[in-house]
This record gives C-alpha cells, sequence and structure tokens, in this order.
C-alpha cells in the first residue's frame, strides 16, 4: 500500500509492505514534480517490490496547493491504472487530523486566503477521525464560526487562518494548532478507506479545491479587466 501526500507545502511518500512501513520526505527547496518519481523508485528498490505488487494507492486531495496536488493526484492515477492497484482519495483534513493525539471534535481550516477557507468538523469514531458534518467553503460571519465553534476542543490551522476565525478561538479560550500532514497518516486513512470499500475509479477522481487555481485563470481575469471574459 502506497500513500501520497502533497497538498499543503512539503510533503511525503509512505509505502507499507507486510508490518513494514518505510517513508520519504520532500527536501527543504525541492519541487514535487521533480522528485515524486525518483523517490517512488528509491522506495520500491529499498522495499524489494516493484510497483506493479501495488494493491492500493491513497492520496491526499485537498484543499491545498495547486501545484501539489495535481502531481500527486495525477501520479497515484496513473499508478492504480497501470498496476490494477484499488485507489483511494483521502480528504486532507483527516491527514491533518490523523497526527492529533487530541480526543475531539476539532476543527481543521484549510487553503484559508481573502477571508475563506475549508473548514471540516471531525469527531473520533471507532478508532478513526469521521466528519461530523458537511465540509465545505466558509466565510468569517461571526454567527457561523461560533456555530463551527461549538462543543470542539482544538482548531488545527496555518499561519494563513483568517483573523476572524482566531479571534473567536481566542474569545473561546480554544487552542489553534499548526496541522502537520504526516504522510503515514495519509497511509491509515487509506487503509480504513480500502478495508471500507471507500475506493474511487481513477477517471472519477478529482481534487478538492476551494477556490480556481490562478494558474489556470487568465491575467487579464486576475486583474479584473473590464470586457475580458464576461468581466
Amino acid at each position: 500500500m502506497l500513500a501520497i501526500e502533497f497538498s499543503q507545502r512539503g510533503g511525503g511518500i509512505a509505502l507499507r509492505v507486510g508490518d513494514d512501513v518505510r517513508q520519504a520526505d520532500l527536501p527543504p527547496g525541492e519541487r514535487a514534480d521533480a522528485w515524486l518519481m525518483a523517490a517512488l523508485d528509491d522506495l520500491f528498490r529499498d522495499a524489494g517490490r516493484l510497483p506493479s505488487d501495488l494493491a492500493s494507492v491513497g492520496v491526499s486531495i485537498g484543499p491545498g496547493g495547486f501545484t501539489g496536488l495535481r502531481v500527486s493526484i495525477a501520479t497515484a492515477k496513473m499508478l492504480a491504472l497501470a498496476c490494477g492497484a484499488r485507489l483511494a482519495g483521502v480528504p486532507s483534513a483527516l491527514v491533518a487530523a490523523g497526527s492529533c493525539p487530541d480526543p475531539g471534535p476539532i476543527l481543521v481550516v484549510l487553503a484559508a486566503r481573502n477571508e475563506t477557507f475549508w473548514a471540516d468538523r471531525l469527531v473520533r469514531g471507532e478508532g478513526a477521525w469521521v466528519s461530523s458534518g458537511k465540509p465545505g467553503a466558509c466565510a468569517p460571519g461571526a454567527p457561523a464560526i461560533e456555530v463551527l465553534l461549538q462543543g470542539v476542543s482544538l482548531v488545527l490551522a496555518d499561519e494563513h487562518c483568517p483573523a476572524p476565525v482566531r479571534d473567536a478561538c481566542d474569545a473561546a479560550g480554544l487552542e489553534v494548532r499548526a496541522p502537520t500532514f504526516d504522510p503515514r497518516a495519509c497511509l491509515a486513512a487509506t487503509d480504513r478507506m480500502v478495508a471500507a470499500g471507500a475506493t474511487t475509479p481513477a477517471s472519477e477522481l478529482l481534487p478538492i479545491y476551494l477556490r480556481p487555481p490562478e494558474a489556470v485563470i487568465p491575467k487579464a481575469v486576475r486583474e479584473g479587466r473590464p470586457g475580458v471574459f464576461g468581466l
């Protein structure tokens, strides 16, 4: 079983063969698209296995960075199709929660920008984190934040967390902790999803994007020039 986590800055891969788990992390300053395939090759060689031995592949699907998600999901699809492996798309909030020892419930805030963010409220199910509501995009209106924080014991959010969310957490006495995105946590979530039959055909697996990636929006549209693409 292989797991790929590149939804945020940094990232890595984890390969499980039997009870042995091997991990490789993206070196600082390295690009995922330049590093990933060589790292996969090294990981399989070290484990004495071939990609064709794969039974399952899991990949963190966001929300997160455009390039990291595009590269990792395309790689996971390619491996699943070429090797006949089952494919699991793991929401990145589950990866963040998987490294959290807090008993919960917790709120995971991702992809914050321009006062909008993705929120997923998670509780511990039978030994694993599960969403307790419907994750999705949010704007930091006070009533919405208060509802999201009700009963929460911890908020996982990076430095881009909107100020109104941090202010509401301070008022409620809640800790805001930076999330981690460990490929081993992605591997554990993949294992649970595969065991539950929650796999996805490669043709149907898509990343979760909170907003259109700037890389695919024409410059004229980003700059808001009138008369361009209907603006």
